[in-house]
């Protein structure tokens, strides 16, 4: 479910710094559907929040935050907020989180990554200054 707020920020996205159309897709977290060659820009979130924005080997970067979500750490470094968040219990349902995602250059991430957690202020990234207990609580 995208909300209006957000396909606004996504034609801004594709207008101004693409200026191209992306074809955006979706997938869980738990079992993301997804290549392992695929390299993009996701963002993690519930119905009704922006977790997290992040660019990279998708498939990898959401092994990588399906671990730190559910503490079950195989290989993957626990930061801190994502660290807060599972000490005090508040990660939501792990199959309540899913992805949406679009494949793109190494330009268009960086560029794209800093626009979105810029516009949604995801509070587990770490460029941005949050409370993680109180926003998920």
């Amino acid at each position: 479910m995208i909300l209006k707020e957000e396909q606004r920020i996504f034609g801004i996205l594709e207008q101004f710094i693409l200026k191209r159309q992306v074809n955006w897709k979706t997938t869980t977290l738990l079992e993301p559907n997804i290549d392992s060659n695929c390299r993009g820009v996701y963002i993690v979130r519930t119905k009704n929040k922006v977790m997290y924005v992040g660019k990279g080997s998708i498939r990898s970067r959401l092994n990588a935050h399906e671990q730190k979500l559910t503490g079950n750490l195989r290989g993957a470094k626990m930061t801190t907020k994502f660290s807060q968040l599972y000490e005090a219990k508040l990660v939501p349902p792990i199959t309540s989180i899913y992805v949406v995602y679009f494949e793109c250059n190494a330009t268009e991430r960086s560029a794209c990554e800093g626009f979105l957690i810029n516009e949604f202020q995801p509070p587990l990234n770490d460029e941005v200054e949050s409370n993680v207990l109180e926003e998920f609580s």
